[in-house]
């Protein structure tokens, strides 16, 4: 990274929940499961019940793409270097990438980080 850095390049930083993938289905799905009625009530441990089921595998399929994000990031390739901050569990690295892929998104042109 630091190679490209280095010439003065744009570089575009976007994050992966809330821009360029709507959460909101699988906030109400972790939380019904849950039997939760809103994460701004939930207690420490409550939280820690609700981010593990948000951030599980079998959640991603919940995931739907926000496209004004992503047209904007396909925008903004040729114009420098695109970075995706992904904010989630290892584990889910493949997956995010694969159905970013499935949405359109060359990310074989994206750098993306943990």
């Amino acid at each position: 990274m630091d190679k490209w850095l280095s010439k003065r390049y744009p570089v575009y930083v976007f994050d992966i929940d809330g821009v360029l993938v709507d959460v909101r289905d699988k906030i109400a799905a972790a939380l019904k499961a849950l039997n939760f009625s809103s994460v701004k009530s939930l207690n420490y441990v409550e939280k820690q019940k609700f981010w593990k089921l948000f951030l599980s595998e079998d959640y991603i399929a919940y995931d739907k793409p926000r496209r004004i994000g992503i047209e904007l990031l396909k925008d903004r390739l040729p114009k420098g270097k695109v970075v995706v901050v992904l904010g989630r569990p290892e584990k889910l690295k493949n997956k995010t990438i694969e159905e970013l892929a499935r949405w359109g998104v060359p990310t074989l042109s994206v750098i993306f980080l943990l």
